[in-house]
């Protein structure tokens, strides 16, 4: 079953496209939900990084007064994970495909909004307009096989930095 995230139509990569293009969408529903997707736009396929506690995807929310808004908290400083870099964290792409990065919403707190985006929480965030980019950098070609006991090279790895469009959404 179809979400239909409408409000910005996904179009088809264009020759001047970079190789890995995000696309953040939203629309209102009992929330405002928000959804960031990676798409292959090159012509051979890619492996891309898909661990949100080793290698998060940035967001980057700013306020009415054009001030970037820093998150309240990162569960990642309270949380225990082995933060290794795995071969199993990048998942290939074909060409063309397209995936689901993040899925989230803003949620209504006391005081406002919530808004938890992978590890980070924003909260609270009082009614109003907001715009949000979101991007991913990726430099890394290799990781940690365990098969193999130790690092290995990534086949087809993108690397770089990619960054969203940008999304403005009015919590009322």
């Amino acid at each position: 079953m179809a979400d239909h995230f409408e409000i910005a139509a996904p179009r088809p990569c264009g020759p001047a496209d970079p190789p890995l293009v995000l696309r953040l969408f939203t629309k209102r529903d009992t929330n405002v939900l928000v959804r960031l997707t990676a798409e292959d736009c090159s012509h051979a396929p890619l492996a891309i990084a898909m661990s949100a506690l080793k290698m998060p995807v940035e967001l980057r929310l700013v306020g009415a007064d054009a001030a970037p808004i820093a998150p309240a908290h990162d569960k990642r400083q309270i949380m225990k994970y082995d933060a290794t870099v795995r071969v199993g964290d990048f998942v290939p792409l074909a060409p063309g495909q397209e995936i689901v990065l993040v899925t989230t919403s803003f949620a209504p707190i006391a005081g406002g909004y919530a808004l938890e985006w992978e590890s980070l929480a924003y909260e609270p965030l009082p009614a109003g307009r907001y715009a949000l980019t979101a991007s991913r950098t990726n430099l890394r070609t290799k990781a940690y096989d365990d098969d193999a006991r130790g690092e290995r090279p990534i086949p087809r790895v993108w690397t770089g930095t990619a960054t969203s469009n940008e999304i403005v959404v009015d919590l009322r």
